[in-house]
């Protein structure tokens, strides 16, 4: 284990960034306000949250990890 993730037991749903260890207070709140913001944004329907929706679902399509058929379009 590296010394940035030493001791960090993470029990939430956020994906911390890997050099979170060695941020400060101010700059850990500035990442949790900007991606709160982001997944609010993200689970409306906006311009913003459906051009999100869209890069990753064309993201998914390109991991090559994982198989998936396309569903039928109407």
């Amino acid at each position: 284990m590296d010394e940035e993730t030493r001791g960090l037991k993470n029990n939430t749903d956020y994906n911390f960034p890997p050099m979170w260890g060695r941020l400060s207070d101010e700059e850990k709140c500035e990442w949790f306000t900007i991606e709160r913001t982001a997944r609010r944004a993200r689970d409306q329907d906006t311009p913003w949250g459906r051009g999100y929706d869209k890069m990753v679902e064309q993201s998914e399509r390109l991991n090559t990890d994982s198989f998936r058929v396309d569903e039928d379009l109407e």
